[in-house]
C-alpha cells in the first residue's frame, strides 16, 4: 500500500499519481491522436482505486482527490459504466470527497 504513494525522487510523483493521471487526463492514442475511450482500461483503474481506498483503507492526497473529483464529476458517471456496483461506486466517491 505504502509503495503506491511513495514518491519517486527523480520524478517527484508516485505510482498512484501516474494511475490517477492516466484515468483523469489520458494521453491521446491512435494514428491521429484520437481520444476514444478505452473502457476496459478505465474499469481496471477504477477497480484499483476502489481496492486501494475502500478495501485496503488507503487515502488520497488533496491533489489526487481533486483530479479524481474532476474525472468523476466531469460527466454523469455511474458505477455501472465503470465496472462497479452502485454500492462500490458510492464508497469510492466517499473516499475522494
Amino acid at each position: 500500500m505504502e509503495a503506491l504513494q511513495k514518491e519517486c525522487k527523480s520524478e517527484g510523483s508516485s505510482l498512484m499519481d501516474a494511475l490517477i493521471s492516466a484515468l483523469a487526463d489520458p494521453v491521446p492514442f491512435g494514428a491521429d491522436g484520437e481520444w476514444e475511450r478505452d473502457t476496459e482500461f478505465q474499469e481496471n483503474l477504477v477497480r484499483i482505486l476502489h481496492t486501494f481506498s475502500v478495501q485496503c483503507g488507503g487515502t488520497f492526497s488533496d491533489a489526487q482527490r481533486h483530479a479524481l473529483r474532476g474525472f468523476f464529476g466531469g460527466a454523469e458517471r455511474s458505477g455501472d459504466s465503470l465496472g462497479l456496483s452502485r454500492e462500490e461506486f458510492t464508497q469510492l466517491k466517499s473516499a475522494i470527497a
